[in-house]
Parts: C-alpha cells; structure tokens; sequence
C-alpha cells in the first residue's frame, strides 16, 4: 500500500507548516527527512515478481549530516526490551555502535557522542523543577509536538521506541524523526490488523519510552492543539486520503492485479490479511482519525 512513502509525505506536509522551523535543524534536511520513493513492478527473467517500492535510503545524507564528524549524531533503537531504549539505564560507546541502538551517523562513536546522547536521559528522569530547564536546553519542541501528534494520527505504535531517530547536529537541539512508517493505521508489523480504535496515551503507556512519556506529560494540550490545527489541513481526512489516491493512481490496475495473484494465497490464515482495497484503507483512514478526534473531545 506504500504506507511508508505517503506517510512520510504527510509528515513532510505537516513539517513544513511548523512554527519555528527556520530555526530547527530540519529546516536543512532533504524532503525534512523524510525518505521518498517510487512504486516498481519487479520482473526476473521475463517472470513478475510483484509490485516493490524503490525509496531513499535511512542514512546520514537524509538528515544533512556528515558521519565523519562525531557531533553529527542520528541515533534509532534497535529494539523495545532493552532498558537504555526507554531511558532507563545509561549507554556506553558499545551499545550505540549497531547494537541496542544503531549509529547512522556517525561512523565511529566516542564518549563525546555518548556524553550528548546522555542529555536525553538527564531529561527523561528529571525531577519536575528541573525538567522545563532541561527541556529548554536540549530538546526542539516543536518538533517532539509534531512527532506525537502525527503519531496518534496515524496509530504510528512502533515508532515510540523502535523506529524514533534521535537527531542533534553541531551541538544542536535533539530532533526525533519518525522513519519505517509500514506499522501505523491498522497495519501490523506481519500484515496483521492492530486495533484502529485504541487510545494512542495507553499505547504510550505501554511501550513505556520515559522519555516520550515525560514530553507527552508536559505538553499533552499542546499535542492536541497541534492535531487540532492539522486536522483543518494537512490532516483532515480529505487529504490525508488524497495522498494515497495520488500513490494508488500512479500504480498501473494491471500490476496490482498480478501482485495480489502472486501473493494473496500465501497469506490467507489466522496472522496475515489479504490486500484491501483503497476504499477499505480509506475508511480505515476515516474511522482512525474520527478516533483520534473522540480520544481528545474535538
């Protein structure tokens, strides 16, 4: 369905609408970085292999960094079960270097890209007088807003551990970056169907990300306000639909047919769904956000 690209072209949309985002280290980056791509019918041989998506690659050049440099730092958890992903426990050079968090940049990792990440860890366990200070410091706000209120949008329940990049350049403000967007709207990470009508503040609770949380405590109506203003725009069900219409209609009716004939019988049990249709994913779309909208009396 694409729902990496479009989603990523929504939260390009909803970045580029951002109070101070001249000011942010964004305001650089390629596309926002946000990765873009293009949908391909793959052919082997003369045999059709189905329809793939040819998309940017999750590097340094994406964020505007040079990974030769140690204090161009994008850093993304690897997993959800160790400690130091929720901001429990500390890190060290070894568990930023492809381990408990994956390095893209930079190449080699020292104690002084450990010593910067650790400012996200003094803020997620800050006492209360202490957290407005550290936040003020060390966190681009507007950002981590756009981030959470995007992330209810789209029931983007991966992205609050796992699939987060953590960007600071030049000694910067931190960024966090959404990115691997497949697990959001009732998709599941194996083609199941998550629950489209779960609040999104259990979801938070759940995957337990103390830094996240702590944001979520603090800014909880501004995260609402945000959503509210978005869902005037760029995130009203009109448009957000619209995305994926413009996604779907630039994808030949005959490559969708052999690609649901190549694969639909594989994944016809009890985990994995066959295709649906772009009707079916638009009321998907409509019902999540209605949901949203129910969650926050809007």
């Amino acid at each position: 369905m694409g729902l990496n690209i479009v989603n990523a072209r929504l939260y390009q949309q909803i970045t580029a609408m951002r109070t101070g985002l001249a000011d942010s280290i964004v305001a650089k980056m390629p596309n926002y970085g946000q990765v873009n791509g293009l949908p391909v019918e793959l052919g082997i041989n003369g045999y059709d292999q189905g329809l793939y998506v040819l998309e940017t690659y999750h590097e340094d050049k994406l964020y505007n960094l040079n990974d030769k440099k140690t204090n161009n730092i994008a850093l993304s958890a690897n997993n959800d079960d160790e400690p130091s992903t929720g901001f429990y426990q500390q890190v060290g050079v070894g568990n930023l270097v492809d381990t408990t968090f994956a390095n893209i940049s930079p190449e080699k990792v020292d104690q002084t890209v450990v010593d910067q990440f650790d400012q996200l860890y003094q803020l997620a366990n800050a006492s209360d007088q202490d957290y407005a200070r550290l936040e003020e410091k060390y966190i681009d706000v507007p950002a981590a807003i756009d981030y959470l209120a995007f992330s209810f949008a789209i029931n983007n329940s991966d992205g609050l551990r796992k699939n987060i990049t953590y960007i600071s350049k030049n000694g910067s403000k931190w960024v966090f970056m959404p990115y691997d967007l497949d697990m959001t709207w009732d998709n599941s990470f194996d083609g199941s169907v998550q629950d489209i009508n779960k609040n999104f503040e259990t979801e938070i609770q759940e995957r337990d990300n103390k830094l996240l949380s702590a944001f979520y405590a603090h800014h909880k109506q501004d995260i609402i306000n945000r959503y509210k203003e978005l869902r005037t725009s760029v995130l009203s069900t009109d448009h957000v639909t619209s995305l994926f219409k413009e996604w779907f209609n630039s994808i030949p009716a005959t490559a969708f047919d052999n690609n649901r004939y190549l694969w639909d019988g594989l994944h016809n049990d009890d985990t994995r769904r066959k295709s649906i249709s772009p009707d079916q994913l638009y009321q998907i779309i409509q019902q999540r956000l209605d949901s949203v909208d129910h969650f926050w009396n809007i």
